[in-house]
């Protein structure tokens, strides 16, 4: 309630300096209570394609995301921080039990272990429930007011799941939210994928620093332009 006064004191201040444009001819955008409505006038090029669908998306609502790692990998294959495999066991037992293309996909660290299909599962029943309970939160709130991003502020969703899944490419991170993807509610992006680090895979930044400390010399002076 405080945030809300103090944004309708805020908007009280702004419209004393505010002049209302009522000429056609000119190009203008007019925002009506937070892009609840939105008027574009005379707008073309870079101007409708970038600035109006951003102003579009403005809103007060409050959503949670979480963030989670992939599920855990066969007990006999360890994985770095960054998520690439640095360690295999080639000589435990229970690689040999499986069939030849199974083994390698393990080897490669890209199936869950058993821990980290149980992981999965409850990562389901959590999402489930965090979303039950925001979705009654805001339909509590929008009772009572008006979010300014649609007449109810409520998305009809008809799915189990009123959420959105993004994750990486990599084959165990889409295993551990296959549950999502079961109904259409998963999407991958390559982006998220952990960044390669060449010759210096499987290894952590304190071990880079021992094996080649001008490298990392220059990692830690311009991080954005050092590749691996």
């Amino acid at each position: 309630d405080e945030a809300v006064a103090d944004l309708r004191k805020r908007v009280k201040k702004y419209e004393e300096q505010y002049e209302t444009v009522d000429d056609d001819s000119l190009s203008y955008i007019k925002v009506f209570n937070l892009s609840t409505k939105v008027m574009v006038n005379h707008c073309y090029g870079r101007m409708s394609k970038i600035i109006v669908p951003a102003i579009m998306a403005w809103n007060i609502g409050v959503r949670p995301i979480f963030m989670c790692r992939p599920g855990k990998t066969h007990s006999s294959v360890c994985t770095d921080e960054d998520d690439y495999v640095s360690y295999v066991n080639e000589s435990d037992p229970s690689l040999a039990d499986m069939s030849v293309h199974t083994r390698k996909k393990s080897m490669k660290g890209d199936m869950l272990g058993m821990d980290g299909l149980a992981f999965s599962l409850k990562l389901r029943d959590f999402i489930q429930k965090e979303s039950a309970e925001f979705i009654s939160r805001r339909t509590d709130i929008s009772k009572s007011r008006n979010t300014g991003t649609s007449l109810t502020g409520i998305t009809p969703w008809e799915r189990p799941f009123p959420t959105t899944v993004l994750t990486s490419t990599m084959p165990r991170a889409v295993q551990t939210c296959r549950w999502a993807k079961e109904h259409d509610l998963v999407e991958q992006f390559s982006n998220l994928n952990p960044l390669d680090k060449g010759d210096f895979n499987g290894l952590e930044l304190d071990q880079i620093q021992d094996i080649d400390p001008d490298w990392y010399a220059a990692l830690e002076h311009d991080p954005f332009h050092t590749r691996f």
